[in-house]
């Protein structure tokens, strides 16, 4: 009952104390520290837990999953990942010679100059969630042209999501001429 009932000077001795902060389990209450405080063989239940992992948001740590751990607002802030760009090729007909540069934040991350035989493979890199994607993608040989989506996907959890939107700029187009394409995102602050 948290009193001193025989008068020794102790409160509550010989009960059960889980978390041995010298208040017993029967009188103690929970609070957000890692530790069952009141016996019950949960730690910190009734607090926040914004991933649904299991651990109060005030004992939480971020880590590289897309999600807000630590029950801020932030997924992944201050951390840096690592994700890899997946579908970025610029398809014409055969893609016999495609162009494909990606900048992050303005230093170029990845260029495919004067194009492989075939389509780009994924990119991998790390980044931290907000910073800039730019992609952008050429050719000078072909008839029909078309660029497809560029995902995104976090590697720490397979999750992935659509980054930066294709276009199809059709066929007809003379050998000598240049298709464009570009795009600028955000590494998202959260994957689904």
């Amino acid at each position: 009952d948290g009193r001193d009932n025989d008068g020794d000077g102790l409160t509550d001795e010989g009960f059960p104390d889980a978390d041995l902060d010298g208040t017993a389990d029967c009188v103690d209450v929970e609070t957000c520290d890692g530790r069952d405080n009141d016996g019950d063989g949960s730690a910190d239940e009734g607090f926040p837990d914004a991933d649904l992992d299991g651990t109060a948001d005030c004992v939480d740590v971020e880590t590289c999953d897309g999600r807000d751990n630590d029950g801020d607002g932030s997924a992944d802030e201050g951390l840096t990942c690592t994700y890899t760009l997946l579908g970025p090729d610029l398809v014409n007909g055969p893609c016999p010679d495609d162009d494909m540069s990606v900048w992050l934040d303005g230093a170029l991350l990845f260029r495919d100059a004067n194009g492989s035989a075939g389509c780009v493979a994924p990119i991998t890199f790390n980044g931290t969630p907000g910073q800039s994607l730019y992609a952008e993608a050429y050719d000078t040989f072909g008839i029909c042209r078309s660029m497809t989506d560029v995902f995104i996907r976090n590697d720490a959890t397979g999750a992935t999501q659509l980054l930066m939107a294709g276009a199809d700029y059709g066929c007809g187009f003379p050998a000598s001429s240049a298709a464009f394409w570009w795009a600028t995102a955000p590494i998202p602050a959260s994957f689904p």
